[in-house]
């Protein structure tokens, strides 16, 4: 999927639980130093979730 279809797509909120092999609609960044870890299109993986969870 491509960053604007996934931007464009219907979307639903869910909690950080739901989210493994999920399609994020929005960049997810951690701040410091705010490098993006999921951008919309890509699939979320585990390994996503556990770097998400240690911030």
């Amino acid at each position: 999927m491509t960053i604007y279809e996934a931007m464009t797509a219907p979307y639903e909120d869910i909690g950080m639980q739901e989210a493994e092999g999920r399609i994020p609609a929005e960049t997810v960044c951690i701040y410091p130093p705010d490098i993006p870890v999921l951008i919309p299109g890509e699939i979320i993986r585990k390994e996503d979730m556990e770097e998400i969870r240690r911030a």
